[in-house]
Protein backbone atom coordinates (compact mmCIF):
# COMPACT_ATOMS: atom_id res chain seq x y z
CA UNK A 1 0.00 0.00 0.00
CA UNK A 2 2.66 2.42 0.94
CA UNK A 3 4.67 1.02 -2.62
CA UNK A 4 1.38 2.37 -4.47
CA UNK A 5 1.35 6.12 -2.73
CA UNK A 6 4.68 6.64 -3.18
CA UNK A 7 3.92 5.83 -7.20
CA UNK A 8 1.16 8.21 -6.82
CA UNK A 9 2.71 11.17 -5.73
CA UNK A 10 5.77 10.67 -7.96
CA UNK A 11 2.73 10.53 -10.58
CA UNK A 12 0.72 13.50 -9.68
CA UNK A 13 4.06 15.59 -9.06
CA UNK A 14 5.21 14.84 -12.65
CA UNK A 15 1.88 15.66 -14.41
CA UNK A 16 1.96 18.90 -11.85
CA UNK A 17 5.55 20.13 -13.49
CA UNK A 18 4.21 19.41 -17.05
CA UNK A 19 1.22 21.71 -16.18
CA UNK A 20 3.53 24.34 -14.81
CA UNK A 21 5.33 24.72 -18.59
CA UNK A 22 5.11 27.52 -19.81
CA UNK A 23 6.16 28.15 -24.01
CA UNK A 24 8.75 31.24 -23.59
CA UNK A 25 8.18 33.29 -26.55
CA UNK A 26 9.28 36.85 -27.70
CA UNK A 27 12.79 36.57 -26.14
CA UNK A 28 15.25 39.51 -27.19
CA UNK A 29 19.10 40.56 -27.68
CA UNK A 30 20.25 37.12 -28.26
CA UNK A 31 23.95 35.99 -27.40
CA UNK A 32 25.65 32.63 -28.28
CA UNK A 33 28.49 31.18 -26.53
CA UNK A 34 31.70 30.41 -27.83
CA UNK A 35 30.50 26.60 -29.58
CA UNK A 36 27.03 27.80 -30.24
CA UNK A 37 25.33 24.86 -27.85
CA UNK A 38 24.07 27.71 -25.41
CA UNK A 39 22.03 31.14 -26.33
CA UNK A 40 21.20 33.69 -24.06
CA UNK A 41 19.01 36.30 -23.89
CA UNK A 42 16.55 38.32 -22.44
CA UNK A 43 13.12 37.67 -21.12
CA UNK A 44 10.31 39.07 -19.17
CA UNK A 45 13.06 41.50 -18.13
CA UNK A 46 15.47 39.27 -16.94
CA UNK A 47 18.71 37.25 -18.62
CA UNK A 48 18.17 33.72 -19.27
CA UNK A 49 20.13 30.89 -20.87
CA UNK A 50 19.15 27.44 -22.13
CA UNK A 51 20.66 24.84 -25.11
CA UNK A 52 19.86 25.75 -28.34
CA UNK A 53 18.89 22.64 -28.92
CA UNK A 54 15.60 23.71 -27.10
CA UNK A 55 14.37 22.41 -23.56
CA UNK A 56 13.97 24.50 -19.81
CA UNK A 57 15.47 27.67 -19.42
CA UNK A 58 17.21 28.59 -16.54
CA UNK A 59 17.60 32.36 -15.30
CA UNK A 60 20.85 34.10 -14.45
CA UNK A 61 19.47 37.62 -13.21
CA UNK A 62 16.48 38.43 -10.75
CA UNK A 63 15.72 42.00 -10.38
CA UNK A 64 12.94 44.74 -10.45
CA UNK A 65 14.65 46.38 -13.27
CA UNK A 66 15.07 45.83 -17.09
CA UNK A 67 17.94 44.23 -18.32
CA UNK A 68 18.86 42.79 -21.00
CA UNK A 69 21.58 42.81 -24.14
CA UNK A 70 23.64 39.86 -22.26
CA UNK A 71 27.28 39.33 -23.77
CA UNK A 72 29.58 36.12 -23.14
CA UNK A 73 33.11 36.20 -22.53
CA UNK A 74 34.91 33.77 -24.70
CA UNK A 75 35.32 31.12 -21.58
CA UNK A 76 31.82 31.85 -20.87
CA UNK A 77 32.89 32.25 -17.22
CA UNK A 78 31.64 35.89 -16.91
CA UNK A 79 28.05 37.51 -18.18
CA UNK A 80 27.93 41.17 -19.33
CA UNK A 81 24.29 42.68 -19.86
CA UNK A 82 22.77 45.75 -19.13
CA UNK A 83 20.29 46.72 -16.62
CA UNK A 84 18.00 50.06 -15.76
CA UNK A 85 17.94 49.58 -12.06
CA UNK A 86 19.27 52.75 -11.33
CA UNK A 87 17.01 54.66 -13.98
CA UNK A 88 19.02 54.19 -17.23
CA UNK A 89 21.21 51.17 -19.05
CA UNK A 90 24.04 50.39 -17.49
CA UNK A 91 26.85 47.97 -18.28
CA UNK A 92 27.06 45.29 -15.07
CA UNK A 93 29.48 42.55 -14.96
CA UNK A 94 28.78 39.34 -13.41
CA UNK A 95 31.08 36.01 -12.82
CA UNK A 96 28.64 32.51 -13.60
CA UNK A 97 27.36 30.66 -12.42
CA UNK A 98 26.17 33.37 -10.30
CA UNK A 99 27.46 36.27 -8.14
CA UNK A 100 26.62 39.98 -6.86
CA UNK A 101 26.67 41.91 -10.27
CA UNK A 102 29.44 44.75 -10.17
CA UNK A 103 28.50 48.32 -11.92
CA UNK A 104 30.94 48.90 -14.97
CA UNK A 105 29.56 52.22 -16.75
CA UNK A 106 28.03 55.09 -14.96
CA UNK A 107 27.42 57.53 -17.49
CA UNK A 108 23.89 59.54 -17.27
CA UNK A 109 22.97 58.85 -21.21
CA UNK A 110 23.64 55.21 -20.44
CA UNK A 111 25.76 52.46 -22.57
CA UNK A 112 24.50 49.17 -23.53
CA UNK A 113 26.94 46.42 -24.23
CA UNK A 114 27.68 45.05 -27.84
CA UNK A 115 30.63 42.78 -27.91
CA UNK A 116 33.92 41.71 -26.24
CA UNK A 117 36.98 41.51 -27.71
CA UNK A 118 38.95 38.29 -28.10
CA UNK A 119 41.56 38.19 -24.65
CA UNK A 120 38.25 39.21 -22.63
CA UNK A 121 39.93 42.52 -21.25
CA UNK A 122 37.30 45.12 -23.40
CA UNK A 123 33.54 45.33 -23.72
CA UNK A 124 32.52 47.22 -26.47
CA UNK A 125 29.32 49.69 -25.40
CA UNK A 126 27.18 51.92 -27.60
CA UNK A 127 25.17 54.82 -25.94
CA UNK A 128 23.73 58.36 -26.93
CA UNK A 129 25.97 61.14 -26.42
CA UNK A 130 26.23 64.58 -27.00
CA UNK A 131 26.96 64.04 -30.95
CA UNK A 132 26.43 66.57 -33.42
CA UNK A 133 24.19 66.03 -36.28
CA UNK A 134 21.69 63.28 -37.05
CA UNK A 135 21.44 60.46 -34.27
CA UNK A 136 23.62 60.80 -30.87
CA UNK A 137 24.32 57.29 -30.75
CA UNK A 138 28.06 56.10 -30.71
CA UNK A 139 30.19 53.35 -30.41
CA UNK A 140 33.31 53.42 -27.43
CA UNK A 141 35.36 50.70 -25.40
CA UNK A 142 35.35 49.95 -21.74
CA UNK A 143 37.29 47.81 -19.37
CA UNK A 144 36.35 44.31 -18.99
CA UNK A 145 37.08 44.22 -15.42
CA UNK A 146 37.28 47.94 -13.63
CA UNK A 147 34.44 50.12 -12.99
CA UNK A 148 34.36 53.39 -14.07
CA UNK A 149 37.24 52.71 -16.43
CA UNK A 150 35.86 55.88 -18.74
CA UNK A 151 35.09 55.11 -21.73
CA UNK A 152 37.05 55.49 -25.68
CA UNK A 153 34.90 56.28 -28.40
CA UNK A 154 35.50 54.01 -31.19
CA UNK A 155 34.99 56.36 -34.20
CA UNK A 156 32.95 59.30 -34.03
CA UNK A 157 30.13 58.67 -36.78
CA UNK A 158 26.44 57.33 -35.87
CA UNK A 159 25.20 54.15 -36.62
CA UNK A 160 23.43 51.00 -34.70
CA UNK A 161 23.48 47.20 -34.51
CA UNK A 162 27.82 47.03 -34.78
CA UNK A 163 29.81 44.15 -34.92
CA UNK A 164 33.24 44.18 -33.41
CA UNK A 165 35.99 42.14 -34.87
CA UNK A 166 37.92 40.30 -32.17
CA UNK A 167 40.88 42.45 -32.43
CA UNK A 168 38.94 46.00 -32.11
CA UNK A 169 40.07 46.80 -35.47
CA UNK A 170 36.91 46.90 -37.74
CA UNK A 171 33.37 47.50 -36.98
CA UNK A 172 31.11 46.95 -38.70
CA UNK A 173 27.90 48.85 -38.47
CA UNK A 174 23.98 49.66 -39.83
CA UNK A 175 22.93 53.06 -40.88
CA UNK A 176 19.29 54.84 -41.75
CA UNK A 177 17.03 52.00 -41.77
CA UNK A 178 13.18 52.18 -41.30
CA UNK A 179 11.53 50.55 -38.61
CA UNK A 180 12.37 46.80 -38.78
CA UNK A 181 8.81 45.91 -38.51
CA UNK A 182 8.56 48.38 -41.82
CA UNK A 183 8.56 45.49 -44.40
CA UNK A 184 9.75 45.60 -48.24
CA UNK A 185 10.21 49.55 -47.95
CA UNK A 186 12.88 50.80 -50.94
CA UNK A 187 13.89 54.02 -51.04
CA UNK A 188 16.74 56.84 -49.54
CA UNK A 189 15.89 55.46 -46.61
CA UNK A 190 16.59 51.91 -46.24
CA UNK A 191 19.11 50.38 -43.98
CA UNK A 192 22.82 50.84 -44.96
CA UNK A 193 25.92 48.77 -43.74
CA UNK A 194 29.58 50.56 -43.03
CA UNK A 195 32.94 48.86 -42.16
CA UNK A 196 35.01 51.25 -40.24
CA UNK A 197 38.60 50.63 -40.27
CA UNK A 198 41.01 51.67 -37.46
CA UNK A 199 44.33 51.35 -39.06
CA UNK A 200 43.45 53.68 -41.84
CA UNK A 201 40.05 55.52 -40.16
CA UNK A 202 38.82 55.14 -43.36
CA UNK A 203 35.18 54.78 -43.74
CA UNK A 204 33.86 51.91 -46.75
CA UNK A 205 29.92 50.83 -47.71
CA UNK A 206 31.18 46.99 -48.92
CA UNK A 207 27.20 46.07 -50.03
CA UNK A 208 26.93 49.35 -52.31
CA UNK A 209 24.73 51.99 -52.45
CA UNK A 210 21.21 50.34 -53.56
CA UNK A 211 17.82 51.30 -52.75
CA UNK A 212 17.28 47.47 -50.70
CA UNK A 213 16.98 47.58 -46.67
CA UNK A 214 20.11 45.67 -45.10
CA UNK A 215 21.05 45.16 -41.43
CA UNK A 216 22.49 43.31 -38.78
CA UNK A 217 25.89 42.76 -39.92
CA UNK A 218 27.59 40.21 -38.08
CA UNK A 219 31.77 38.85 -38.65
CA UNK A 220 32.13 35.52 -39.36
CA UNK A 221 35.11 33.62 -37.65
CA UNK A 222 37.66 34.17 -40.90
CA UNK A 223 37.28 37.96 -40.49
CA UNK A 224 37.55 38.46 -44.24
CA UNK A 225 33.35 37.79 -44.44
CA UNK A 226 30.38 38.91 -42.68
CA UNK A 227 26.76 37.61 -42.43
CA UNK A 228 23.97 40.19 -42.72
CA UNK A 229 19.92 40.32 -42.92
CA UNK A 230 18.59 41.96 -46.68
CA UNK A 231 15.34 42.23 -48.25
CA UNK A 232 16.62 41.78 -51.74
CA UNK A 233 13.73 39.43 -52.53
CA UNK A 234 10.98 40.82 -50.48
CA UNK A 235 11.43 39.40 -46.73
CA UNK A 236 14.31 40.01 -44.41
CA UNK A 237 16.56 36.74 -44.82
CA UNK A 238 20.14 35.70 -44.00
CA UNK A 239 23.16 36.60 -46.39
CA UNK A 240 26.59 35.70 -46.62
CA UNK A 241 28.88 39.02 -47.90
CA UNK A 242 32.42 37.86 -49.04
CA UNK A 243 34.93 41.23 -48.61
CA UNK A 244 37.51 39.53 -51.16
CA UNK A 245 35.48 38.48 -53.89
CA UNK A 246 31.89 41.40 -53.11
CA UNK A 247 29.78 38.02 -53.48
CA UNK A 248 26.38 37.49 -51.47
CA UNK A 249 24.97 34.65 -51.09
CA UNK A 250 21.43 34.07 -49.15
CA UNK A 251 21.37 31.14 -46.32
CA UNK A 252 17.63 31.66 -45.60
CA UNK A 253 14.32 31.27 -47.71
CA UNK A 254 11.75 32.78 -45.26
CA UNK A 255 8.24 34.55 -47.18
CA UNK A 256 6.25 37.02 -45.59
CA UNK A 257 7.79 37.18 -41.80
CA UNK A 258 11.65 38.16 -41.38
CA UNK A 259 13.88 37.39 -39.01
CA UNK A 260 15.77 40.08 -36.52
CA UNK A 261 18.21 39.76 -33.98
CA UNK A 262 21.27 37.64 -35.26
CA UNK A 263 23.67 36.06 -33.38
CA UNK A 264 26.85 33.66 -34.39
CA UNK A 265 29.07 31.66 -32.19
CA UNK A 266 32.64 32.82 -31.65
CA UNK A 267 33.55 29.64 -33.72
CA UNK A 268 31.57 30.65 -36.78
CA UNK A 269 29.69 27.74 -37.01
CA UNK A 270 26.21 28.59 -35.28
CA UNK A 271 23.61 31.45 -35.86
CA UNK A 272 20.39 31.77 -34.16
CA UNK A 273 17.94 34.91 -34.60
CA UNK A 274 14.24 35.90 -34.09
CA UNK A 275 11.75 34.97 -36.24
CA UNK A 276 8.02 36.16 -34.91
CA UNK A 277 7.65 34.86 -31.36
CA UNK A 278 10.25 31.91 -31.44
CA UNK A 279 14.50 31.53 -31.73
CA UNK A 280 15.48 29.73 -34.65
CA UNK A 281 18.98 27.95 -35.03
CA UNK A 282 21.26 27.73 -38.27
CA UNK A 283 23.91 25.21 -39.00
CA UNK A 284 25.92 27.47 -40.83
CA UNK A 285 28.38 24.45 -42.13
CA UNK A 286 25.73 22.34 -43.55
CA UNK A 287 23.16 23.28 -46.36
CA UNK A 288 20.21 22.42 -44.30
CA UNK A 289 17.04 24.82 -43.19
CA UNK A 290 16.66 26.54 -39.94
CA UNK A 291 15.28 24.87 -36.88
CA UNK A 292 12.96 26.12 -34.38
CA UNK A 293 14.05 26.31 -31.19
CA UNK A 294 11.11 25.00 -28.55
CA UNK A 295 11.80 26.59 -25.36
CA UNK A 296 9.87 26.21 -21.96
CA UNK A 297 10.13 27.53 -18.45
CA UNK A 298 9.05 25.61 -15.37
CA UNK A 299 8.28 26.94 -12.18
CA UNK A 300 6.29 30.32 -10.83
CA UNK A 301 4.83 32.05 -13.45
CA UNK A 302 4.51 35.33 -11.52
CA UNK A 303 1.50 36.15 -13.13
CA UNK A 304 -0.58 36.83 -9.31
CA UNK A 305 1.20 39.89 -9.34
CA UNK A 306 -1.23 42.51 -8.41
CA UNK A 307 -0.26 45.95 -11.11
CA UNK A 308 -1.97 48.90 -8.97
CA UNK A 309 -2.30 51.64 -11.64
CA UNK A 310 -1.67 55.32 -10.49
CA UNK A 311 -1.93 58.58 -12.56
CA UNK A 312 -0.13 61.88 -11.51
CA UNK A 313 -1.36 63.76 -14.60
CA UNK A 314 -3.90 65.07 -17.45
CA UNK A 315 -3.13 65.54 -20.66
CA UNK A 316 -6.13 67.11 -21.92
CA UNK A 317 -9.48 69.07 -19.45
CA UNK A 318 -12.34 70.65 -20.43
CA UNK A 319 -15.10 71.89 -17.74
CA UNK A 320 -18.75 71.87 -17.74
CA UNK A 321 -20.79 75.85 -18.16
CA UNK A 322 -20.54 76.06 -14.01
CA UNK A 323 -16.79 75.21 -13.75
CA UNK A 324 -17.83 72.26 -10.57
CA UNK A 325 -17.74 69.41 -13.05
CA UNK A 326 -14.80 68.68 -15.54
CA UNK A 327 -13.82 65.71 -17.79
CA UNK A 328 -10.12 64.69 -18.30
CA UNK A 329 -7.82 62.26 -20.37
CA UNK A 330 -5.40 60.57 -17.92
CA UNK A 331 -3.52 57.42 -19.02
CA UNK A 332 -5.45 57.24 -22.34
CA UNK A 333 -8.84 57.15 -20.98
CA UNK A 334 -12.01 59.90 -20.08
CA UNK A 335 -12.42 60.31 -16.91
CA UNK A 336 -15.34 62.58 -14.72
CA UNK A 337 -15.16 64.16 -11.73
CA UNK A 338 -16.33 67.23 -9.82
CA UNK A 339 -14.36 69.97 -8.44
CA UNK A 340 -15.61 69.92 -4.57
CA UNK A 341 -15.18 66.29 -3.69
CA UNK A 342 -12.78 65.17 -6.33
CA UNK A 343 -13.28 61.32 -6.79
CA UNK A 344 -12.86 60.84 -10.38
CA UNK A 345 -14.92 58.33 -12.41
CA UNK A 346 -13.72 56.44 -15.40
CA UNK A 347 -15.66 56.96 -18.13
CA UNK A 348 -13.87 54.54 -20.46
CA UNK A 349 -11.79 51.62 -20.43
CA UNK A 350 -10.77 51.10 -24.05
CA UNK A 351 -7.30 49.65 -25.24
CA UNK A 352 -6.73 52.73 -27.12
CA UNK A 353 -5.62 55.97 -25.93
CA UNK A 354 -8.55 58.75 -26.44
CA UNK A 355 -7.37 62.34 -26.85
CA UNK A 356 -9.28 65.61 -27.43
CA UNK A 357 -11.58 66.05 -25.07
CA UNK A 358 -14.64 68.32 -25.21
CA UNK A 359 -17.38 68.94 -22.39
CA UNK A 360 -20.36 69.45 -24.67
CA UNK A 361 -22.57 70.60 -21.36
CA UNK A 362 -25.85 72.29 -23.04
CA UNK A 363 -26.46 68.55 -24.83
CA UNK A 364 -25.42 66.66 -21.48
CA UNK A 365 -22.66 65.12 -23.51
CA UNK A 366 -18.51 64.53 -23.78
CA UNK A 367 -16.85 64.26 -26.81
CA UNK A 368 -13.77 63.00 -27.44
CA UNK A 369 -11.49 61.75 -30.28
CA UNK A 370 -11.29 57.48 -29.95
CA UNK A 371 -10.23 54.53 -31.95
CA UNK A 372 -11.08 51.29 -32.81
CA UNK A 373 -10.02 48.47 -35.30
CA UNK A 374 -7.31 50.94 -35.92
CA UNK A 375 -9.38 53.78 -37.22
CA UNK A 376 -9.53 56.73 -35.61
CA UNK A 377 -13.14 58.94 -34.84
CA UNK A 378 -15.22 61.43 -32.70
CA UNK A 379 -17.04 59.62 -29.64
CA UNK A 380 -19.53 60.45 -27.83
CA UNK A 381 -20.18 60.05 -24.01
CA UNK A 382 -23.57 60.17 -22.18
CA UNK A 383 -24.64 58.95 -18.86
CA UNK A 384 -27.18 56.54 -18.87
CA UNK A 385 -28.68 58.09 -15.17
CA UNK A 386 -29.65 61.63 -15.69
CA UNK A 387 -31.09 61.91 -12.09
CA UNK A 388 -27.67 61.79 -11.06
CA UNK A 389 -24.34 63.73 -11.53
CA UNK A 390 -21.75 63.10 -13.81
CA UNK A 391 -19.43 61.79 -11.02
CA UNK A 392 -22.19 59.42 -9.42
CA UNK A 393 -22.83 57.87 -12.58
CA UNK A 394 -21.29 54.17 -13.18
CA UNK A 395 -22.14 53.30 -16.48
CA UNK A 396 -21.75 55.37 -19.64
CA UNK A 397 -23.51 55.18 -22.90
CA UNK A 398 -20.35 55.29 -25.80
CA UNK A 399 -21.45 56.02 -29.46
CA UNK A 400 -19.78 56.70 -32.73
CA UNK A 401 -19.99 60.38 -34.72
CA UNK A 402 -17.56 60.05 -37.63
CA UNK A 403 -16.81 57.21 -39.53
CA UNK A 404 -13.67 58.35 -42.00
CA UNK A 405 -10.33 56.86 -42.74
CA UNK A 406 -9.29 60.20 -41.61
CA UNK A 407 -7.63 61.22 -38.48
CA UNK A 408 -9.41 64.02 -37.06
CA UNK A 409 -8.61 66.35 -34.42
CA UNK A 410 -8.67 69.79 -32.47
CA UNK A 411 -11.89 69.49 -31.44
CA UNK A 412 -13.64 72.57 -30.29
CA UNK A 413 -17.93 73.55 -29.56
CA UNK A 414 -18.33 76.68 -31.58
CA UNK A 415 -19.46 79.65 -29.24
CA UNK A 416 -22.89 79.13 -28.96
CA UNK A 417 -22.73 75.62 -29.10
CA UNK A 418 -24.16 74.99 -32.26
CA UNK A 419 -21.83 73.29 -34.32
CA UNK A 420 -18.78 70.89 -33.14
CA UNK A 421 -15.79 71.81 -35.37
CA UNK A 422 -12.71 69.79 -35.69
CA UNK A 423 -9.54 69.64 -37.81
CA UNK A 424 -9.33 66.05 -40.41
CA UNK A 425 -5.42 65.56 -40.85
CA UNK A 426 -4.46 66.68 -44.58
CA UNK A 427 -7.82 67.77 -45.20
CA UNK A 428 -8.54 70.98 -43.39
CA UNK A 429 -11.33 71.77 -41.32
CA UNK A 430 -14.71 70.47 -40.50
CA UNK A 431 -18.21 71.41 -38.57
CA UNK A 432 -21.01 69.18 -37.73
CA UNK A 433 -24.05 70.48 -36.62
CA UNK A 434 -24.89 69.05 -33.24
CA UNK A 435 -28.80 70.39 -32.59
CA UNK A 436 -29.52 67.33 -35.37
CA UNK A 437 -28.37 63.89 -34.78
CA UNK A 438 -28.43 62.90 -38.28
CA UNK A 439 -26.56 65.98 -39.51
CA UNK A 440 -23.47 65.81 -42.02
CA UNK A 441 -20.30 66.95 -41.44
CA UNK A 442 -19.89 69.94 -43.90
CA UNK A 443 -16.13 71.53 -44.66
CA UNK A 444 -15.28 75.01 -43.77
CA UNK A 445 -11.25 74.55 -44.57
CA UNK A 446 -9.58 73.25 -47.54
CA UNK A 447 -5.96 72.66 -46.34
CA UNK A 448 -2.99 69.76 -46.81
CA UNK A 449 -1.05 71.66 -44.01
CA UNK A 450 -1.79 71.87 -39.94
CA UNK A 451 -4.17 74.09 -39.21
CA UNK A 452 -4.82 76.45 -36.62
CA UNK A 453 -8.11 77.95 -35.74
CA UNK A 454 -10.63 80.00 -34.04
CA UNK A 455 -14.97 80.57 -34.29
CA UNK A 456 -15.91 84.16 -34.49
CA UNK A 457 -18.54 84.98 -31.26
CA UNK A 458 -21.71 84.85 -33.90
CA UNK A 459 -20.83 81.63 -35.28
CA UNK A 460 -20.79 82.95 -38.58
CA UNK A 461 -16.80 83.25 -39.71
CA UNK A 462 -14.45 81.41 -38.55
CA UNK A 463 -10.28 82.94 -38.76
CA UNK A 464 -7.57 80.30 -39.42
CA UNK A 465 -3.74 79.75 -40.27
CA UNK A 466 -2.50 77.19 -42.91
CA UNK A 467 0.23 76.66 -45.27
CA UNK A 468 -0.20 77.61 -49.19
CA UNK A 469 1.72 75.60 -51.86
CA UNK A 470 5.20 77.83 -51.46
CA UNK A 471 5.17 76.27 -47.44
CA UNK A 472 3.80 80.02 -46.14
CA UNK A 473 1.29 80.05 -43.54
CA UNK A 474 -1.08 83.57 -43.62
CA UNK A 475 -4.02 83.98 -41.70
CA UNK A 476 -7.65 83.77 -42.90
CA UNK A 477 -11.03 84.70 -42.30
CA UNK A 478 -13.50 81.84 -44.05
CA UNK A 479 -17.61 82.50 -43.76
CA UNK A 480 -19.62 79.23 -42.68
CA UNK A 481 -22.15 79.56 -44.86
CA UNK A 482 -20.39 80.18 -47.83
CA UNK A 483 -16.53 78.66 -47.04
CA UNK A 484 -15.71 80.49 -51.15
CA UNK A 485 -15.97 83.47 -49.56
CA UNK A 486 -12.60 84.06 -47.53
CA UNK A 487 -9.57 86.90 -47.16
CA UNK A 488 -6.15 86.48 -46.94
CA UNK A 489 -5.39 89.69 -44.06
CA UNK A 490 -2.11 90.31 -44.40
CA UNK A 491 -0.12 88.23 -47.57
CA UNK A 492 2.90 88.93 -45.84
CA UNK A 493 5.57 86.45 -47.11
CA UNK A 494 6.90 85.54 -43.35
CA UNK A 495 4.80 83.22 -41.39
CA UNK A 496 1.87 84.06 -39.40
CA UNK A 497 0.48 81.26 -36.72
CA UNK A 498 -2.34 80.81 -34.06
CA UNK A 499 -5.70 83.13 -34.84
CA UNK A 500 -7.64 84.31 -31.74
CA UNK A 501 -10.95 85.85 -32.53
CA UNK A 502 -11.94 89.14 -29.86
CA UNK A 503 -14.49 88.32 -27.39
CA UNK A 504 -16.39 91.29 -28.88
CA UNK A 505 -15.85 89.59 -32.30
CA UNK A 506 -14.41 92.90 -33.49
CA UNK A 507 -10.70 92.02 -33.45
CA UNK A 508 -8.36 89.10 -34.94
CA UNK A 509 -4.90 88.75 -32.88
CA UNK A 510 -1.83 86.59 -34.08
CA UNK A 511 1.42 85.23 -33.81
CA UNK A 512 3.80 86.34 -36.83
CA UNK A 513 7.36 86.38 -37.37
CA UNK A 514 8.82 89.02 -39.15
CA UNK A 515 13.11 89.36 -37.97
CA UNK A 516 14.68 86.53 -38.44
CA UNK A 517 13.58 84.31 -35.61
CA UNK A 518 12.03 87.04 -33.63
CA UNK A 519 7.64 86.27 -33.25
CA UNK A 520 5.51 89.59 -31.98
CA UNK A 521 1.97 89.53 -31.53
CA UNK A 522 0.20 91.59 -34.38
CA UNK A 523 -3.85 92.35 -34.24
CA UNK A 524 -5.92 93.70 -36.66
CA UNK A 525 -9.63 95.94 -36.29
CA UNK A 526 -12.17 94.61 -38.24
CA UNK A 527 -14.34 97.56 -38.94
CA UNK A 528 -12.73 100.92 -40.21
CA UNK A 529 -14.49 102.79 -37.18
CA UNK A 530 -12.78 101.02 -34.63
CA UNK A 531 -9.41 101.13 -36.47
CA UNK A 532 -9.87 105.26 -36.36
CA UNK A 533 -10.54 105.20 -32.71
CA UNK A 534 -7.45 106.12 -30.94
CA UNK A 535 -5.67 104.48 -27.90
CA UNK A 536 -6.88 107.23 -25.70
CA UNK A 537 -10.58 106.62 -26.44
CA UNK A 538 -10.63 103.11 -25.98
CA UNK A 539 -8.94 104.07 -22.24
CA UNK A 540 -11.17 106.43 -21.78
CA UNK A 541 -14.59 104.20 -22.52
CA UNK A 542 -12.69 101.15 -20.35
CA UNK A 543 -12.36 103.84 -17.59
CA UNK A 544 -16.13 104.87 -17.41
CA UNK A 545 -17.38 101.31 -17.28
CA UNK A 546 -14.96 100.58 -14.44
CA UNK A 547 -16.14 103.43 -12.36
CA UNK A 548 -19.86 103.10 -13.55
CA UNK A 549 -20.14 106.51 -14.13
CA UNK A 550 -23.53 107.78 -15.06
CA UNK A 551 -22.86 110.41 -18.11
CA UNK A 552 -25.62 112.31 -19.67
CA UNK A 553 -26.23 112.19 -23.44
CA UNK A 554 -25.04 115.92 -23.58
CA UNK A 555 -22.03 115.43 -21.89
CA UNK A 556 -20.54 112.20 -23.12
CA UNK A 557 -17.61 112.44 -24.84
CA UNK A 558 -17.18 112.37 -28.43
CA UNK A 559 -16.26 109.41 -29.02
CA UNK A 560 -17.39 107.12 -32.37
CA UNK A 561 -18.20 103.48 -30.52
CA UNK A 562 -20.50 102.70 -33.57
CA UNK A 563 -23.91 102.61 -33.78
CA UNK A 564 -26.86 100.47 -31.48
CA UNK A 565 -26.58 97.85 -34.58
CA UNK A 566 -22.65 97.60 -33.63
CA UNK A 567 -23.58 96.54 -30.19
CA UNK A 568 -24.91 93.11 -31.48
CA UNK A 569 -21.87 90.93 -32.82
CA UNK A 570 -24.20 89.54 -34.40
CA UNK A 571 -25.02 92.26 -37.20
CA UNK A 572 -21.49 93.76 -36.96
CA UNK A 573 -20.51 94.41 -40.42
CA UNK A 574 -16.78 93.16 -40.97
CA UNK A 575 -15.33 95.45 -43.50
CA UNK A 576 -12.13 93.09 -45.24
CA UNK A 577 -10.97 95.52 -48.03
CA UNK A 578 -7.34 96.64 -47.49
CA UNK A 579 -7.51 94.80 -43.99
CA UNK A 580 -3.85 94.57 -44.11
CA UNK A 581 -3.16 98.19 -44.15
CA UNK A 582 -4.77 97.69 -40.09
CA UNK A 583 -2.55 95.56 -38.75
CA UNK A 584 -0.83 96.58 -35.77
CA UNK A 585 2.15 95.02 -33.31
Amino acid sequence: MRLIICRSLIFMTMLIGIAEAEPVNLVSTPWLDQTGEVVFFSWRGDVWKASTDGGVISRLTSDDADERNPVISEDGETLYYASNRTGVNQVYRMDLPSSRPTQLTFHSEGSLPIGISGDGTTVFTSGQRDAWWRWANRFYSISADEPQSGEEQLFNAYGSAASVNPEGTKVLFSREGMSWSRKQYQGSKAGQIWLWDKETNEYTQPLGAEDVDKRYPIWSADGDSFYFASEKDGTRNICHHDLRSSKNQQLTHFEDDGIISPAISSDGKTMVFRRLFDLYRLDLTKKKPPVRISLEYRGDLFNDDEIERSHSKATDASFNANADTFAFIAGGDVWITDTTLNEPVQVTKTPYFETNIVFDDARDQILFVGEQDGQVDIYRAQRTDNTKPWWRNNAFEISQMTDTIEVESGLSISPKGNYLSYVRRNNGVWILGLANDNAKPKQVISSWSSVSYDWAPNELWMTYSASDNDFNYDVYVVNISDPKIQYNLYKHPDNEFDPKWSPDGRTIAFVGRRVDREYDIFYVPLTRRLDETTNREIKLKEALKNSQAQVDSSSKPEVDNGSEKDSNEDQLEYDFEDISSRIRK
